[in-house]
């Protein structure tokens, strides 16, 4: 899968995003259903990795975020609490860079 380098799916209007949690053997997964195809973006089964993805899952959330205000502008505003931040949502991180439940 790593001769891939990209890939594009089309997201259609059932698409959903879900965390998919199966056994305690299995690490949980991201899945992706963008009617039609499915992704599944699977966490990394050492622990000593876990970190680093949740890193990249929260930059995912930046990301999808500003894609989002960049696409429906005019879209619900930000809660109170954002205080001086624009847009919808953000995902509220302490200063270690944590992510605790965030806005929405």
């Amino acid at each position: 899968m790593s001769g891939l380098g990209q890939a594009l799916w089309a997201v259609g209007p059932e698409a959903t995003v879900e965390v998919l949690v199966g056994s305690k053997n299995d690490p949980p997964g991201l899945s992706l259903s963008l009617d039609p195809g499915e992704v599944l973006i699977a966490s990394p089964a050492g622990k000593g990795d876990r970190a680093m993805f949740a890193a990249f899952l929260l930059d995912l959330a930046d990301a999808a975020m500003v894609l989002a205000e960049r696409l429906d502008p005019d879209g619900m505003p930000a809660p109170a609490e954002a205080g001086d931040r624009s847009g919808r949502c953000f995902v509220a991180r302490d200063p270690l860079g944590d992510s605790g439940g965030g806005y929405q």
